[in-house]
Parts: C-alpha cells; sequence; structure tokens
C-alpha cells in the first residue's frame, strides 16, 4: 500500500476543480491509504474538507483525516526576500513532518493548488520501478512569480570547480541552478518542487528530516534540500517524467486568479480543463 497525501490550506478558489482530478486518477484506490491534512485553520473551509473526504473515503483501502494549526504557507503572501521565504517554509516544513509520521509504504503527495494529469501517480510509480536507483520521481508545476513565471519548478545540481576544505583537502563544490526550460523524457535531477512528488519508503526510512532553516547550497528551501539530500547524501537519485505536466494555480491579493501552465482556461469565472 501507498500513502496518497494532500496538504490544503485555504485555497477554496480551485478545490472544486483539484478534487475532481483526485478522484479521477487511474491509480487503483484499493492500493492507496488516503490521508487529508488540514491546515487551513478555518471552520468552515475544515468542514467542507470532512465532507468531501467522507464521500470518497470508502473508495480507498485505508483513510484519515487530521487538523493542524501551523501558520499557512500561501503564494499570495509571497516575497521574494529570503528571511521572508524562510519564516513561510516553516509552516510548510511542520506539515511535512506530520505528513511522513502518518504515511505507510510509498508517499505521493500532491498539493492543493497543484492540478495533475489523470495517469500521474501511475507514471510516477512507473519511474521508480523502471529507474532503479530512483528513490523518488515528480512532475513538476510552475513558478508563477515575475521573472520566474512560467518556467518549470525544476532544478540540477552543477560542480563548479573545486574550493578549498581543511587542511588543503579539495572538494566539490555543489550547486543548484534551476533549469533553462522544459525537456523531455524522463530524466535525473537535482531537486524539484513537492507539488506531485513520490517519495519511496527508502527515502522516508533515510533518517532524512524536514529541516525550517537550510544553508545547504546556498537556497533555504526544504524542497531543495530532499533533493539534496537523496542525491548527496543517499546517493541515489531523483527524477523527474517531462510528461506529467501540473498546471499551478495562483490567486494573488487582489483575487485575480492565474493558470501557469497548459491544460487549464478560466471560463465564466471558473476553471475549466481542457483535457
Amino acid at each position: 500500500m501507498k500513502t496518497l497525501a494532500i496538504p490544503f490550506i485555504k485555497r477554496d478558489y480551485c478545490l472544486d476543480l483539484f478534487m475532481e482530478q483526485i478522484k479521477k486518477q487511474t491509480y487503483p484506490k484499493d492500493k492507496l491509504y488516503l490521508l487529508f491534512v488540514d491546515n487551513s485553520k478555518d471552520i468552515l473551509y475544515g468542514t467542507r474538507l470532512r465532507h468531501i473526504f467522507s464521500e470518497i473515503k470508502d473508495d480507498y483501502a485505508d483513510s484519515k483525516f487530521i487538523t493542524l494549526n501551523f501558520d499557512s504557507f500561501d503564494h499570495s503572501d509571497y516575497s521574494p526576500t529570503i528571511d521572508c521565504r524562510l519564516a513561510k517554509h516553516r509552516a510548510v516544513v511542520a506539515v511535512m513532518k506530520e505528513i511522513y509520521k502518518e504515511s505507510k509504504g510509498d508517499l505521493f503527495i500532491v498539493e492543493d493548488d497543484t492540478l495533475i494529469p489523470l495517469n500521474a501517480l501511475e507514471k510516477l510509480n512507473a519511474v521508480c520501478i523502471v529507474c532503479k536507483d530512483a528513490v523518488a520521481a515528480c512532475g513538476y508545476s510552475f513558478y508563477w512569480h515575475k521573472g520566474w513565471k512560467g518556467r518549470p519548478n525544476v532544478w540540477e545540481f552543477k560542480m563548479e570547480g573545486i574550493k578549498g576544505g581543511e587542511e588543503g583537502v579539495k572538494e566539490l563544490e555543489w550547486k543548484m541552478v534551476p533549469t533553462s526550460g522544459i525537456r523531455e523524457g524522463v530524466e535525473s535531477i537535482g531537486a524539484s518542487g513537492t507539488g506531485c512528488i513520490l517519495l519511496k519508503r527508502e527515502f522516508l526510512d533515510s533518517g532524512y528530516e524536514p529541516k525550517e532553516i537550510v544553508d545547504t547550497l546556498g537556497f533555504k528551501g526544504q524542497d531543495i534540500h530532499v533533493g539534496y539530500w537523496i542525491n548527496v547524501k543517499m546517493r541515489k537519485r531523483l527524477y523527474v517524467d517531462w510528461s506529467i505536466r501540473c498546471p499551478h494555480i495562483h490567486k494573488d491579493t487582489d483575487g485575480k486568479i492565474d493558470v501557469i501552465g497548459a491544460n487549464v482556461v478560466i471560463e465564466d469565472g471558473k476553471l475549466v480543463p481542457t483535457w
């Protein structure tokens, strides 16, 4: 059995469409443990989530609904400063710790502003079967903020020369850099966002723990550190399947909804999938 974990904050603007994609996933539900993680901190929204959960939970092999109360991280509050990003990542880290603790078997994580293709879970599982050194596989969503909008949230490691170590020992210097654009096929990468990812039990049992403050590679983010742990500490691989393209739905502070990535349009104020 694998876990399908969905962390929710209050993103009511895309909840219905998001859940339709979850309900229609082709991966067998009788092989999944459904984990709803409500971090909305909103009684009415939490009640709505519980109603949705009650309607679908019996379709799965097992299920659980948990309520958390961490400060929510929402891209509508985004600031490009590192300090602000660090503060907001603390909520993400806290939620991830709960998900890791509650999971059974391999772990699918799907974030509630990410629309995944209907066969996404099957494809991620296939990647981890075919690629023997894989301990994780992901699809990809897109950045929305200025300067990076439309770029895939996929990163790769680069070794940029050498640096001086203790007593003159020279070591490789690892850098994490964003990919230049969308490619094809299945490819080993450095890191990705966690909007659509499969983490094998081997990763979850490796001693990894999400960190609130990460200095690794000059980037302080728990999703980047997942990739660093896999590639550098475990000497294993994280793969991206470039065919798993996941539109990212963003609502800004003015209430405007923006869909970054293909396959979704806005008609009469509603989000409509085109696949």
